[in-house]
């Protein structure tokens, strides 16, 4: 909700005319999808290999760097200067200049000699910082305590803090077996109970690495279901398929958090619920070969963002069976351009099966179908008005004579709330057609649909001014004729019209 919150104070300074520079950095937030586009950026761009998790991605990293004897990890997680990562270095992306190609280094083996620690005492030290499993606010009465400071005085000074809790683990055994069989009266020092116990146990095995299978190996071949999951994740940790593909056939939730929506208005309908309907066609794509359980349907639980109390219970979705069963996954998968019109049909009806599959492939270029289906489908809902469509199809559509020098030259105000609103609604939901675009096998390619080929918040937000002031589609188009007709294509199949 705190990041609620900061957003809620963007869009009020953005509606109160306030400029961009003048928001505090602080209440900024990345653009909606990263974590799914930098794969695809690393990828199909910096053409480097790239690998998914399947559990914590800073144990699966550490436990890759210390195997394969990596220089260093270049990332922004503390964890990497607890964890044991060989001799490996960690280096801050928070502070990376890539003007002159320089960063800082943080060396776990100069921190524990400092604090006069073995390394291996460092997830001691962190575990009794406070962490994800056993927070701060548990710790305070301890952290008073060892630095000798009055309850009542609010502010805890970290610069004695942490030697003080050093001087502590310092003496506690270093054999981990030893160390074990005290943890109950080392729990009631630290957390007021022995049975707390647990808790640092947990806390020390989640900073060390645990050796992942990255073969299909111990899989019962002799059943379907179960080669079609090994396939998903093979394909997963490869970074074949984005990562939600691997977790529903795995029976894990779909998640989506907190992005750049305003819950105090209506006048737009939530991501969750605007392409809920494409989610349900997409888990049956996936789901369907899958035995169904004895209610005779596959649910899957949901944890979306949707406003205050959203989240305090999963929504159940059901999995829609395609109108006409799919060849199966491993066909859409494999078998090369032998089922390339079964993936378009598949993919285009999962829309909405109103749009026509044929006028859709043989006329829209392959940069604008994605923006293409998603605006017919929130255009469906009523929500937009016929320009604020205009204003993202005219962005997709000159984007190809936009370059990184143009764009970072254009203005960044002045900005419309309802603009940043209208376009997170838009992009948020291309990331599920990229999901669906996954599940059908790849009828486009990444390379093909990429959203930096037909977005760019900047010229979104100039293109939205310019449509919500009247201007032509010509006008919209920058006065270019091959601009011009890709964006009637494009327009008249979200309105399902002939131009």
């Amino acid at each position: 909700m705190s990041k609620l919150g900061s957003m809620y104070i963007v869009l009020d300074a953005i509606s109160n005319g306030t400029p961009t520079h003048v928001i505090p950095k602080k209440h900024f937030h990345l653009p909606p999808g990263m974590g799914q586009l930098s794969r695809v950026i690393f990828k199909t761009v910096c053409h480097c290999e790239v690998y998914q998790s399947l559990t914590e991605c800073d144990e699966e990293i550490a436990e890759y760097a210390r195997n394969n004897r990596v220089f260093a990890i270049l990332g922004q997680d503390s964890d990497y200067v607890i964890m044991d990562t060989g001799n490996t270095l960690y280096l801050s992306i928070e502070h990376l200049n890539l003007r002159n190609m320089t960063t800082r280094l943080y060396d776990r083996w100069e921190l524990a000699r400092s604090l006069r620690l073995h390394p291996s005492q460092l997830p001691l030290l962190a575990t009794f910082m406070g962490n994800d499993i056993i927070t701060a606010q548990d710790l305070r009465p301890f952290h008073l305590n060892v630095i000798r400071q009055p309850v009542y005085n609010r502010n805890i000074n970290f610069r004695m803090l942490v030697p003080n809790i050093a001087m502590f683990v310092r003496t506690l055994p270093l054999d981990e077996t030893q160390l074990f069989s005290i943890l109950p009266d080392v729990a009631i020092r630290t957390l007021g109970h022995h049975s707390r116990d647990r808790d640092i146990i947990t806390s020390l095995y989640s900073y060390k690495s645990h050796a992942i299978d990255h073969k299909r190996e111990g899989i019962d071949m002799n059943d379907h279901w179960s080669r079609l999951v090994a396939e998903a994740r093979y394909r997963h940790q490869i970074n074949e398929l984005p990562s939600m593909v691997y977790a529903i056939m795995s029976g894990l939730p779909f998640e989506s958090a907190t992005s750049i929506e305003d819950f105090r208005k209506n006048d737009l309908p939530t991501f969750a619920s605007a392409t809920q309907p494409i989610r349900e066609r997409i888990y049956g794509i996936l789901l369907q070969e899958k035995p169904l359980p004895e209610s005779g349907a596959h649910l899957v639980p949901e944890w979306c963002m949707a406003g205050p109390g959203s989240l305090d219970q999963p929504n159940y979705v059901p999995a829609m069976p395609p109108v006409s069963p799919h060849p199966g996954l491993l066909a859409l998968w494999n078998d090369g351009q032998r089922y390339l019109s079964v993936r378009w049909s598949l993919f285009v009806s999962s829309v909405s099966h109103k749009l026509d599959v044929s006028r859709v492939r043989s006329t829209v270029p392959s940069y604008l179908v994605i923006p293409t289906l998603i605006l017919f489908n929130i255009n469906e809902l009523g929500c937009l008005c016929p320009w604020e469509v205009d204003a993202m199809l005219a962005t997709a559509s000159c984007m190809k004579y936009y370059n990184v020098t143009k764009l970072a030259a254009l203005p960044s105000d002045p900005v419309s709330a309802r603009g940043v609103r209208v376009a997170n609604l838009i992009m948020r939901s291309t990331f599920i057609l990229y999901f669906l675009l996954a599940s059908c096998g790849y009828p486009l390619t990444l390379e093909e649909t990429a959203p930096w080929l037909f977005f760019d918040g900047k010229l979104f937000q100039i293109k939205y001014n310019e449509a919500g002031s009247g201007y032509s589609h010509s006008r919209l188009c920058d006065n270019r004729v091959d601009v011009l007709e890709v964006f009637q294509v494009a327009r008249s199949v979200v309105f399902y019209n002939d131009y």
